[in-house]
């Protein structure tokens, strides 16, 4: 009885861990990066997940569980963290009015701005500093501003950085999840 208990404690632990790394990783991605990325992400995800349950499955000591716990939790907070100065050097945040509702949406900037956007900046060099200013003076169209060069090399490493982190979660908390899991005993032969 106590058995089964446990086994149903792990398994709403195991739905709720994922459920909160779901949700923490939509938490900031650009709409640009859209549904392939997603996908691709949660692919890896699950190969890699697997892979981690499998490799360490194995009778592990639990000094050694400990040490491979702590080395998945410093990546995630290691890869999350180089997201998110990515995230906020490469985008910039927008409300976007339409009706009675505001909708934020997160533009993907690039680095070499086009020659009218040079242009532009000549005559007010403030808006080199100020990524979404300069978004603001071109109607927010990101393409007039940057070139779609850098835009898409913004995009690839958002997305890069983006299933580094997502990959590391959740091998994390699979990990964690079968760490965590009670032995079972085999039946014992007479």
């Amino acid at each position: 009885m106590l058995k089964e208990i446990l086994d149903a404690r792990l398994a709403f632990l195991s739905l709720i861990l994922t459920g909160g790394a779901a949700a923490i990783s939509r938490i900031f991605i650009p709409e640009e990066i859209g549904w392939d990325i997603t996908a691709i992400v949660w692919i890896f995800s699950l190969v890699f997940s697997l892979f981690v349950s499998a490799l360490f499955r194995s009778r592990t000591k639990r000094k050694k569980k400990l040490i491979i716990s702590g080395i998945l939790i410093f990546l995630v907070l290691i890869s999350f963290g180089i997201y998110a100065n990515r995230f906020l050097s490469l985008t910039c945040e927008k409300e976007i009015f339409s009706g009675d509702s505001t909708r934020v949406y997160h533009y993907i900037i690039g680095t070499t701005p086009t020659p009218d956007a040079d242009t532009f900046i000549k005559y007010d060099p403030r808006l080199k500093d100020n990524a979404c200013d300069l978004l603001d003076s071109f109607a927010n169209e990101p393409h007039l501003v940057w070139t779609e060069k850098s835009i898409n090399k913004s995009k690839k490493q958002l997305s890069f950085t983006y299933i580094i982190f997502v990959v590391f979660l959740v091998a994390c908390i699979t990990y964690l999840v079968e760490v965590i899991k009670p032995k079972r005993k085999s039946p014992n032969k007479t």
